[in-house]
This record gives structure tokens, sequence and C-alpha cells, in this order.
């Protein structure tokens, strides 16, 4: 594909449309959200002769301050963060956990009076992450900013980052119990959800006594979270356990995907609770 630059020279301004169809990745859409969820920023678009970095491109004010500014490339973007002397002692804390390469680009960048600006290439979610992260030392989300515009899009997103599900089930003495599992398999919006799990399990008994249940995802790097109230079945059906199976399972079910050991739990949600920047929201499924 052509140079962005050339795509778009100083007399044709890109849409957002256009940014984003060049950058054609998912974490692009990921970024968005964070910014209009976290700061409600509007982006400008702004053509630059500089050298490094010529075009157009788009840049996020919060507060005042500038959060960030964006250069789109073929299948990502550059995102510049700079890092002053105030928010220093904080953003090196948080780099020691960071992707090696954000770590590698900070330790590399020229230290001024102004601070050290970083040219982070977002190219995997961790370092967006860390852009992230950067971002919100510069200004701190407004807490207008809880209320989800969009609960579809925002929880989606943040379950679909996680790596582990948190189960919870009433068991046989009315007490709550709770299991990590691995993320569903399936997901249709943030109502319905489809897991695997073994027939025997103790939390297939809870469910089938007890069918009230709730789900949890939680973004432990910005500490957010999200629970989703409603009701689970156990399904044995062919049909779903077909739908839902994938390579390797058999480590978990050896007689495949008729192992009668191996079923499918479907979760319907009904309600939900958003929690982030010390507040938390509720919200309705629909």
């Amino acid at each position: 594909m052509a140079a962005w630059h050339e795509l778009f020279p100083l007399d044709r301004e890109p849409t957002m449309e256009d940014i984003a169809g060049y950058i054609d990745h998912p974490l692009w859409d990921a970024f968005t959200a964070f910014i209009d969820e976290s700061y409600g920023a509007k982006p400008r678009i702004e053509y630059s002769r500089c050298g490094g970095a010529p075009g157009w491109n788009v840049k996020y004010k919060a507060r005042g301050r500038a959060l960030c500014t964006v250069y789109p490339r073929d299948g990502f973007f550059i995102c510049m963060v700079s890092v002053g002397s105030k928010e220093k002692d904080e953003a090196e804390a948080l780099l020691a956990t960071a992707d090696p390469y954000v770590r590698a680009l900070y330790e590399r960048s020229a230290d001024s009076s102004m601070g050290r600006w970083l040219m982070i290439e977002i190219t995997s979610e961790g370092i967006l992450r860390d852009a992230e992260a950067l971002m919100l030392l510069r200004a701190v989300a407004k807490r207008s900013a809880l209320m989800m515009r969009d609960p579809e899009q925002t929880i989606g997103n943040l379950i679909d980052r996680q790596n582990t599900s948190f189960v919870g089930s009433v068991d046989e003495d009315g007490y709550p119990e709770v299991k990590a599992m691995l993320p569903p398999r399936k997901r249709e919006g943030i109502r319905t959800f489809y897991f695997t799990t073994n027939t025997s399990s103790r939390r297939v008994a809870d469910f089938r006594r007890d069918s009230k249940a709730c789900i949890y995802f939680v973004d432990r790097r910005f500490f957010r979270g999200v629970m989703l109230q409603g009701t689970m079945e156990v399904l044995e059906d062919a049909e779903y356990k077909e739908m839902i199976w994938e390579g390797g399972d058999t480590a978990y079910y050896p007689l495949g995907v008729t192992d009668p050991d191996y079923c499918v739990l479907r979760f319907t949600a009904e309600r939900g609770r958003y929690y982030r920047n010390f507040s938390s929201e509720d919200f309705e499924i629909e």
C-alpha cells in the first residue's frame, strides 16, 4: 500500500473513516473506544510537515493537556505520548511491568526539561495498554466518562481482552461459590455466553439445582471489571457441543465431542455492573 502522506497529501484531508480503513486493525477500535470512554475527547485532524512523520495525524486533548498524537501506518498506528517531569516517577514504576518494547523505547528516549516523547508503535494489545496507562498519568479520566455511551462495545472489548473468566454459582447449602474458568468460547453481544466444562463437575451440579449465576471479568492492569448477573443452563445437545468444540479439546475430553463428560454452559445475562476509576455503574442488558 502507498505511504500515508502520499495517499492523503496536504490538499486532501482524510476522515476518521479513512484513517480507520488505512490502519485496518482491531486495536484502533479499542484505542478510540478507550479515548471516548475515558475522556470524551474529540479527534483533531492536522497536517504535519515534520520530516520524521509527515502527513495528516490525529491529536487528542483532555483538560487542556495533550493526551497523544496518532500517526496512521499500514496495518498499525503510532501513538506519541509525552511523559512529563511530574509523571516521571509514576511512569517509571508503571514501566517496570510494561512490554519490553515500551520499556526499551523509554530508556532510549532523550530526557529533557520538557520530559520524554515516546513514539509507540501499537502492534499488540499489551503495548496498547501501556500507552493507555501513560495517557492516564497525563490526565485522569473524568468521572462523567464512567457513563458508558455503548455498553455492548465497552463491555465486549473488556471481555475479549481477558484470558480468565470467573463464574459464580450457589452451592447446595445456599452459599456463593466462584471458580476461575477459561474465557467463553462464544458470546452473542453481552447477553449470551458459552463455556465448556465437565459434566461431572461440581459447578454443573450447582447449576442443575439452581440456575442463578454471575460471571466476572477483570482488567488487572487498569483495575476495571464487569459483573454480569443472570442464569446458567447446562446443555448436552450435540448441536451445542459441536458448535463450540475446538481442536485440542480432547486434552480435557478424551472421547471427543461425544464424550459424556463434556457439556456446554450457556449463560444469559439480565443485568450488569461496571467498575472503573473507583466508581461503579449499573446497566441493563438489551
